[in-house]
């Protein structure tokens, strides 16, 4: 987006926005989306319809177990630790369930649906999964 406005092919918004009173509206949106989504050169030229944050639940228990640590540096040659990447998220959910899958326990969950992510986090979460999840829209 701002490659075309700053290429002029694209019709500012502000006009409209202040004609039908919406600038306190826009206002309200959160700065990530709103500045980086709808603006450019400060002005609105789009108009966010969604918005997604991430969150990382980790169990501090198993991450923190002295065994866990150990075989996981051995093995992938850095510290066990909430990941940083989409590669760290696949090597430790990976190596949380090869440790943990006889007990039940997996290492990690992507949840996309609110209410598949509620479900997990009230209850199998607390008990069943390991490492981490990421419930999102």
């Amino acid at each position: 987006m701002p490659d075309l406005a700053q290429a002029g092919v694209l019709e500012p918004l502000d006009p409209y926005i202040d004609k039908y009173g919406y600038r306190d509206e826009l206002r309200k949106i959160a700065p990530t989306f709103r500045d980086n989504w709808m603006m450019a050169n400060g002005r609105t030229y789009a108009f966010a319809d969604d918005g997604d944050v991430l969150i990382l639940y980790y169990r501090k228990d198993i991450f923190g177990d002295p065994a866990n640590k150990t075989a996981f540096k051995a093995k992938h040659g850095y510290d066990l630790a909430p990941p940083k990447t989409w590669k760290q998220f696949s090597e430790i959910g990976t190596f949380l369930t090869g440790q943990m899958k006889q007990q039940g326990i997996f290492g990690a969950t992507a949840v996309r649906d609110p209410a598949f992510a509620n479900t997990c986090s009230r209850n199998v979460f607390a008990t069943r999964v390991a490492g981490f999840s990421t419930p999102r829209r």
